[in-house]
């Protein structure tokens, strides 16, 4: 059924201006005249909604609603990431309808097939086209994609996400809320695992017990390993290194945000620091979701794992340079030797910011690109 207004006197002249444009292009005498095809009136949803889909409920739905006075037209929803809805993705409907639903699946299904990466935002602009080339106003809304696992399709490892934004909400950045697991760049070049000489080391369970840990604590990759050679990488350069196509080592600047802006700034150990996978006496609230563990570290040249489930350190790609302001008095001659970590401890709250040499092993973690 097509959608009337409350009042008989608004319907009518609803249908007369919106839907029947009049009688154009009257040929000297009148014989043919033309009439304009019906416009549509697009309800719902309202312009430049702003929606974020929900991944633990992908059957959510988001109500679509027009006017027309077409009823034996046959109906679709038109997406597009340009306001000329040129390249655009299409859900057709059939005739005579004048609402839908479509489920959060469906959206992000149409976002994929529009180009947009996951866990993107992308404004998309929208309308309602019929068979008889009847148009509706151009709408928009932001869509932000599903924020589920990614698997990584190297290897089908499957890490958790989690995002920072500032309080402005304009700039956000993704994380793999898990540490890297990888024993292969995105090429098929394999990793050094478990030797002396090593570029990644696993936890090794003690049985069956805590075999659990081996996913949990990751890998602890050397940096030149983390990166990939790279001999140096300056705040901003993004250095893929060990982590999925599409992402890239995380950076000071961005574990700087990621500390600024969660719920506990003053205190972003226990606002990182998940309390499984720690010791006794271990503190942390794990709201910003990043799920820190005490994976313990590797002394360079030694394959063996210290301080278990006590401190978690995490390469960055940014190295030190002499100016930099560190809180410690590092000795500047040992820079081109070091990058930056970020510590943890069991009953620690802060983060502790150090340069450490390139061959220990430590945590790694990914930011969207």
């Amino acid at each position: 059924m097509k959608k009337y207004f409350a009042f008989l006197t608004t319907a009518v002249l609803a249908v007369c201006v919106s839907c029947n444009k009049g009688n154009e292009g009257d040929n000297s005498g009148g014989g043919n005249k033309y009439t304009a095809p019906a416009d549509i009136e697009a309800i719902l949803p309202d312009d430049l909604e702003e929606i974020e889909l929900n991944y633990e409920k992908q059957d959510k739905t988001l109500d679509f609603e027009w006017m027309c006075d077409e009823e034996d037209a046959e109906y679709s929803i038109v997406f597009s990431l340009n306001d000329d809805l040129s390249e655009a993705q299409t859900v057709d409907l059939g005739a005579g309808v004048f609402d839908t639903k479509l489920t959060h699946l469906q959206l992000d299904g149409i976002l994929e097939g529009l180009g947009v990466g996951v866990y993107k935002t992308a404004n998309v602009y929208w309308a309602i086209k019929n068979s008889k080339d009847a148009t509706s106003e151009i709408r928009s809304m932001l869509l932000t994609r599903f924020f589920g696992p990614f698997t990584d399709p190297r290897d089908g490892n499957v890490y958790r996400v989690t995002k920072f934004s500032d309080i402005t909400g304009e700039t956000t950045h993704v994380w793999l809320a898990d540490n890297m697991r990888a024993t292969s760049y995105t090429d098929g070049t394999p990793l050094v695992v478990g030797s002396t000489a090593f570029d990644v080391i696993f936890y090794e369970p003690q049985g069956d017990d805590d075999a659990k840990y081996v996913d949990m604590m990751g890998g602890l990759y050397t940096w030149t390993a983390a990166v990939r050679d790279v001999s140096s990488a300056e705040d901003g350069v993004k250095v893929q290194g060990i982590c999925p196509v599409g992402w890239h080592v995380s950076t000071k600047a961005e574990w700087e945000f990621a500390i600024n802006n969660c719920v506990e700034p003053t205190k972003p150990g226990y606002c990182f620091k998940d309390i499984e996978g720690w010791g006794t006496g271990a503190v942390g609230s794990n709201s910003s979701k990043l799920n820190i563990v005490g994976t313990g570290y590797v002394w360079q040249n030694n394959k063996t794992i210290l301080e278990f489930m006590q401190t978690a350190y995490f390469w960055m790609s940014t190295v030190p340079k002499d100016g930099d302001v560190i809180p410690w008095t590092p000795p500047v001659e040992n820079f081109p030797t070091q990058a930056y970590t970020y510590g943890f401890t069991l009953a620690g709250t802060g983060a502790a910011l150090y340069p450490y040499d390139r061959g220990r092993g430590y945590c790694v973690r990914c930011v969207l690109d």
